[in-house]
């Protein structure tokens, strides 16, 4: 749901673009169009709020107990327990490394002997994150700072599409990424051993 919100910010601000460009072209809007326009974000911006939460529920779960499955199924050791493997992503600074090496250090146990050593899917997951995370932000300060200049809205409104699209692959290489580490902790895994990652 949260990939189809996405989807749909995007569309939404691209409209808006153009209502933007109408105006900056001196073109006259009509007042019902605007407002139906702002009425529109703002909506779509509560409902991906609201929506976000229980996928990052979702995830955090699938993470802990993807992270809890490592010690059954390997002698080496094991960084962090599941608890902080989550906490990771909730503290500041900590949170643009830790996840990433922790998810990692995952692969590395459960991946065939032939893909420990390499994992640009996670990679590529990660650096879409970090880069949503600065996007978003960056889009949220330009949005405070545009005010009424029209030009500086239209900026802002493309800052918001390139974080949608961000996001967008960011949601897509999570979705693989789960995919692929139950994969391999499933493959792993002797019968009866390890907790469904899923359960």
């Amino acid at each position: 749901m949260v990939l189809a919100l996405d989807v749909a910010n995007i569309v939404s601000y691209l409209m808006q673009v153009g209502l933007l460009e109408q105006i900056a072209a001196g073109q006259s809007i009509d007042q019902a169009v605007g407002e139906s326009n702002d009425a529109r974000i703002e909506a779509l911006t509560l409902i991906y709020n609201v929506a976000l939460l229980p996928a990052a529920i979702a995830f955090l779960t699938w993470f802990h107990r993807l992270y809890s499955n490592l010690r059954p199924i390997t002698d080496e050791p094991v960084l962090h327990s599941p608890g902080w493997a989550v906490g990771s992503f909730f503290v500041p600074f900590i949170n643009l490394v830790m996840p990433y090496q922790l998810m990692r250090h995952a692969w590395s146990h459960n991946a065939p002997p032939s893909e420990r050593d390499r994992a640009p899917l996670l990679g590529c997951w990660w650096g879409a994150w970090v880069l949503r995370l600065v996007a978003s932000r960056v889009a949220a300060v330009y949005t405070e700072m545009a005010g009424e200049d029209i030009h500086r809205l239209i900026a802002m409104t493309w800052l918001h599409i390139a974080s949608g699209v961000i996001s967008v692959a960011a949601a897509v290489l999570a979705i693989l990424v789960v995919k692929r580490q139950t994969d391999h902790q499933i493959a792993r895994a002797s019968s009866g051993t390890v907790a469904d990652v899923f359960g």
